[in-house]
């Protein structure tokens, strides 16, 4: 059984080739309004700390490329043993530093 359709252009994933600045365009034609200059934007500490944390990282160097190396060629060579006290002790200093802070 095949189903006909009446409309043109029946796929409406088709003709769908409007830029950012067509779409702005029929928006505003539409009655959408530009935001006005001056206007305040409070953002939420969690979205602060995390601009933060990106631009820190964004520009931080990479300092730990040569560690990073060989770590990779310790476990490629199966003589990686990580101090798993060590470990345990630095996961809970952290973890009693963020409940110091909050």
């Amino acid at each position: 059984m095949k189903i006909k359709s009446n409309l043109p252009n029946s796929n409406v994933y088709t003709n769908r080739s409007n830029t950012p600045q067509q779409a702005g365009d029929a928006a505003r034609a539409q009655g959408a309004a530009r935001p006005e200059a001056g206007v305040k934007i409070n953002f939420s500490s969690e979205g602060i700390l995390r601009g933060t944390a990106l631009q820190v990282a964004s520009t931080s160097p990479d300092i730990r490329t040569e560690k990073v190396a060989q770590l990779k060629e310790q476990v490629k060579n199966g003589t990686y043993r990580p101090d798993i006290k060590k470990a345990a002790r630095n996961l809970l200093r952290d973890d009693l530093q963020l409940l110091k802070n909050s």
